[in-house]
């Protein structure tokens, strides 16, 4: 049988997955692998994220082989998917980092961090058991 699948093309591969033979699939994986992993790796730079990206990619194609068309090539439809996949990837990265310039950490001159962060209770018997202190 491998010899069989080793002589069949992108589309008649992509025919025997849409016709429930999922087992064609790895095939797929196995030919367009280190494509998908190239694409990746130049767009994050970080080999952490390339192995769970190209894992979502390949879930991406499998779900989708039924749009793909015969008219394109199938390295560029798998191409595109991997760069919209890293795009999306990437934004929502971004929104969930702040930098620390666009962090407003102005506070008025009577406030501290403790008194934003404790409660008014609890600030105001700490300032008067502190300020009974003696120093020595």
């Amino acid at each position: 049988m491998q010899i069989a699948v080793n002589n069949l093309s992108d589309y008649d591969l992509i025919q025997k997955c849409l016709n429930e033979d999922k087992e064609y699939f790895s095939e797929l994986v196995s030919r367009y692998k280190n494509l998908v992993y190239s694409v990746i790796l130049r767009m994050v730079n970080n080999q952490d994220e390339v192995g769970d990206l190209a894992q979502e990619v390949f879930i991406k194609i499998y779900k989708n082989l039924h749009r793909y068309y015969p008219d394109f090539k199938f390295s560029t439809w798998i191409i595109k998917i991997t760069t919209n996949h890293v795009i999306d990837f990437r934004r929502r990265k971004q929104q969930e980092t702040v930098s620390i310039d666009a962090a407003d950490f102005e506070m008025a001159s009577d406030e501290s961090p403790e008194r934003f962060f404790v409660p008014s209770r609890i600030f105001s018997s700490t300032v008067s058991a502190s300020t009974s202190l003696k120093c020595w």
